[in-house]
């Protein structure tokens, strides 16, 4: 922004207006003096000053293409300056959509952080609640998944169906205690 507020402080229209202002002058006064000699000359006289006019007015012409050219190069700078600012606030865009996506996240994360705290609390296994109720469940599973292992110990090399079965009715227990 500050590059912009010095090009933009380059610019003075106090000054134009005053170099305006001189050409108006100039010109008035060749007005002037071109008029007060066509009464005092001769009719050769007075196309010689009218022909100093036209030197006037291709100044002018020239001071209009300059103002023209002037103008087109404020607007590209406005423009390069506006694309500047577009590409700022897409920036911005991004960065703040990225920021929302990771709020989210942290909200969803949390919530669920909650949740478990709230089923961990409420879970109730032989009297004991909480953290003890897990830890009180995974003793009791271990006790018969141990049991179920001792009773066909010595099927298990010889006979696989006998395996799976007591795998799945160690399973089937574990399940009856969670439902």
């Amino acid at each position: 922004m500050e590059a912009n507020e010095k090009k933009k402080a380059k610019f003075n229209f106090q000054e134009f207006n005053k170099v305006i202002r001189i050409m108006l002058g100039i010109w008035l006064t060749l007005a002037l003096v071109a008029s007060f000699s066509i009464y005092l000359a001769n009719v050769e006289k007075t196309g010689q000053t009218g022909d100093t006019f036209g030197v006037i007015n291709s100044l002018f012409t020239c001071l209009a293409f300059g103002a023209l050219w002037y103008s087109i190069k404020l607007q590209k700078e406005e423009l390069a300056d506006t694309r500047a600012v577009f590409e700022k606030q897409t920036e911005n865009q991004i960065t703040q959509n990225n920021n929302l996506i990771k709020q989210s996240f942290e909200t969803t994360f949390f919530n669920l952080l909650n949740s478990n705290k709230m089923v961990v609390d409420n879970l109730n296994f032989t009297g004991v609640h909480g953290h003890g109720a897990m830890r009180a469940f995974m003793k009791k599973y271990r006790e018969l998944a141990s049991e179920h292992f001792k009773k066909t110990r010595h099927d298990f090399q010889s006979n696989h169906q006998a395996y799976k079965d007591v795998i799945v009715e160690t399973h089937e227990t574990f399940y009856r205690f969670i439902f």
